[in-house]
């Protein structure tokens, strides 16, 4: 699978990975809340006097988060990404009444490789106001998802305006076809700058997307929150009687999949991408997993992966070795193990050839694991920081072997940080003690301070040509160590954060401003 090249993050106080540019041209209604809310822009600053002033451009594209407590101490999380103008909302119903919240961004995006634009064949709408007996166009939209599902074809796309759905895209119930390729899919989307929350309905049994057909493939699911609210799973892709071929060549795109039962995700067959989601909150158990994926050939990058009970990402099937010839890059990966029971951030099991680079890792047990069967993984510059029982530990047993752990940066206080029980490990080129000299690691930014040790530390590495942020590598003779190269073409942010105590019908204005070094 060749490199595609994420946006770059240039952290702020707190920050979550920025998104890829929308997919498809069509209206952009920039979201605005009733009831209120909390909006603004990030834009270049160019006389660095942190206010949007006439000629100074907006950044799509861009991550941003706003995070804080409710006021009855629960965390507050909340993602979303600008638009192509640089403006970006929350709406006030996700905040809450008496919320205290501080906004910060992600970073400023240079060039970068996308996912191509889809030329539409037909283009269908369904909105809250819609009607069922409508034809489905902008004007007259259908109302519900599960009318428009069934007449896509290769080459359709379904937007989604603004609103809560309660269906689910089922193979038992709501049959969706495929796609003939990446370049004439089925695409089902949110319309961009709008929120679209789909829920189960109630009482439900089901998933909110549930793929069982060997047809169902190159299908594309862009901008939508999969609210699963205990149900099992948002998303599910299996084999329908376990003889057929499970579908294959999905991607999930800028969406979040939150507050399951079980794991997040769990797809067998192959070519799976997930790119620039947000997958936090599943699960009561330790295995329950953000991505539970058994397949081959698969794709994770630019994801934001916390909170679940067990794994953030588990590569497993069985005593089966499948699980094979992945990339995992660009994801920020922190706060999983919930259950409390020693789970990683990242476990590959089961697999060979899998390609794990440029991951920021925090505040777990332990960080990445290779275990029953792992051979030939490759464990490239990755940022691990505080996993207190280890930051890379590659198990024993007789089927793993020939792995390789290079130019990482491990920082916490279990020793040793990186542990290789099997002889045929390969482990040179890594920071495990000392001081990095991060930027901020209080503020999880750990983009290297000038005088680094971790700088031209590194041996060069032919598939990891960019880094976190998407710049180019090496930047010197050699490159960096972890996940971040260290460049003077970055930008810095002159508004750092703007945080406030939110009261329901209160509209806050917050602008963020970055200049060049």
């Amino acid at each position: 699978m060749p490199p595609l090249r994420f946006r770059p993050l240039v952290l702020a106080v707190v920050s979550v990975v920025c998104a890829l540019v929308p997919l498809f041209d069509a209206e952009s209604s920039a979201a605005e809340d009733d009831a209120g809310g909390v909006s603004g822009s990030v834009f270049l600053d160019k006389n660095g006097n942190g206010v949007r002033d006439a000629g100074e451009p907006g950044f799509g594209g861009v991550g941003v988060a706003l995070s804080g407590h409710t006021r009855q101490g629960e965390t507050l999380y909340l993602t979303t990404r600008t638009d192509a103008q640089g403006h970006y909302a929350f709406p006030g119903a996700r905040i809450g009444q008496g919320s205290t919240f501080t906004v910060t961004t992600g970073g400023v995006p240079l060039a970068a490789a996308v996912p191509g634009k889809y030329s539409a064949a037909r283009t269908f709408y369904v909105a809250t106001d819609g009607n069922d007996k409508n034809p489905g166009s902008r004007e007259r939209p259908f109302r519900t998802i599960g009318k428009a599902v069934p007449l896509l074809v290769a080459g359709d796309v379904l937007y989604i305006r603004q609103g809560e759905y309660r269906e689910y895209v089922s193979s038992m119930n709501r049959p969706i076809g495929g796609g003939q390729s990446w370049d004439r899919p089925i695409v089902v989307a949110g319309v961009p700058g709008e929120t679209v929350v789909v829920k189960p309905p109630k009482p439900c049994t089901d998933l909110l997307i549930n793929l069982t057909f060997q047809r169902q493939q190159y299908l594309v699911f862009e901008n939508l929150v999969l609210d699963a609210e205990d149900v099992t799973q948002p998303y599910k892709s299996q084999s329908r009687d376990g003889k057929e071929p499970p579908p294959c060549h999905i991607r999930l795109l800028d969406c979040e999949l939150m507050h399951a039962e079980g794991s997040a995700v769990f797809a067998l067959g192959d070519d799976h991408q997930f790119i620039n989601c947000r997958i936090h909150d599943n699960g009561h158990s330790r295995k329950a997993h953000g991505l539970y994926i058994s397949s081959s050939h698969n794709l994770i990058q630019g994801c934001d992966i916390y909170r679940n009970a067990g794994w953030g990402i588990h590569f497993y099937n069985g005593s089966e070795p499948t699980a094979c010839d992945s990339v995992i890059r660009g994801n920020r990966v922190h706060d999983n193990d919930v259950s409390g029971t020693g789970s990683p951030c990242i476990g590959l099991h089961t697999g060979a050839k899998n390609l794990v680079y440029d991951n920021v890792i925090w505040s777990n047990p332990r960080g990445i694991v290779v275990s029953i069967n792992g051979v030939q993984e490759s464990i490239f510059n990755n940022t691990i920081y505080g996993c207190e029982a280890g930051g890379i530990i590659i198990m024993s047993d007789s089927e793993t072997h020939d792995n390789v752990v290079r130019n990482n940066i491990v920082i916490g206080s279990h020793n040793p940080q990186i542990y290789g029980e099997s002889k045929s490990t390969v482990i040179d080129h890594n920071l495990t003690s000392g001081a990095p000299l991060f930027r901020d690691a209080a503020a999880l930014d750990f983009h290297l301070q000038a005088a680094s040790p971790a700088i031209g530390a590194g041996v060069n590495i032919p598939e990891v040509r960019y880094d976190h942020d998407g710049i180019a590598r090496p930047q010197g003779k050699a490159c960096d160590l972890g996940a971040y190269e260290h460049s003077a073409d970055t930008f810095l942010p002159t508004t750092h954060q703007h945080s406030e105590l939110y009261l329901a019908g209160q509209k806050f204005q917050t602008d963020i401003g970055f200049a060049t070094k």
